[in-house]
């Protein structure tokens, strides 16, 4: 999805369940530690930034465990929200990402399992034609700080909201 006029919000929920045996990730400390707001967070604000804009702000609400609740304002007037937890019971497990306005509802397509081949090739490709010519990537680490800034922020208004 890439930002489109008429979009008026969006939405994205991502539910895994971390602690299940067979999830390959299920062994990573950090995960555990830092849960969704720093696993799957950075991915929903890229994703629905791609699709509204840029973020302007965030608002955060912690819920049981690692869930957690984003508003995310967005540059262009519109809002997004996301819910994220890594520790979902495995019957709730799913992904979802849609914008909505005034030509209905767009849902992201499924991803085949174990995501899509080629998009790894193509991230670096496009890595290694800004090397070489210079020229910006969009999602470049003034993109990647902005994230880290905003998702700092929700963090932040977690741990004050449970003091």
């Amino acid at each position: 999805m890439l930002a489109t006029e008429g979009w008026r919000g969006g939405w994205l929920r991502s539910f895994s369940s971390l602690q299940e045996p067979d999830n390959p990730f299920g062994s990573s400390a950090w995960r555990w530690e830092r849960g969704a707001l720093w696993d799957t967070g950075p991915h929903a604000l890229s994703t629905l930034t791609a699709a509204l804009g840029p973020a302007r702000s965030i608002t955060a609400v912690g819920g049981a465990g690692d869930l957690v609740t984003l508003v995310i304002a967005h540059e262009s007037g519109v809002t997004s929200t996301a819910a994220l937890t890594l520790f979902a019971p495995p019957a709730a497990v799913g992904f979802e990402v849609a914008v909505w306005g005034d030509v209905g509802v767009s849902r992201m397509p499924p991803q085949p399992d174990g995501g899509e081949p080629g998009l790894l090739a193509i991230a670096a490709q496009e890595l290694v034609g800004s090397a070489l010519t210079g020229v910006p990537h969009e999602v470049d680490v003034t993109f990647g700080a902005r994230n880290v800034e905003l998702l700092a922020d929700a963090q932040e208004q977690i741990d004050a909201a449970r003091s």
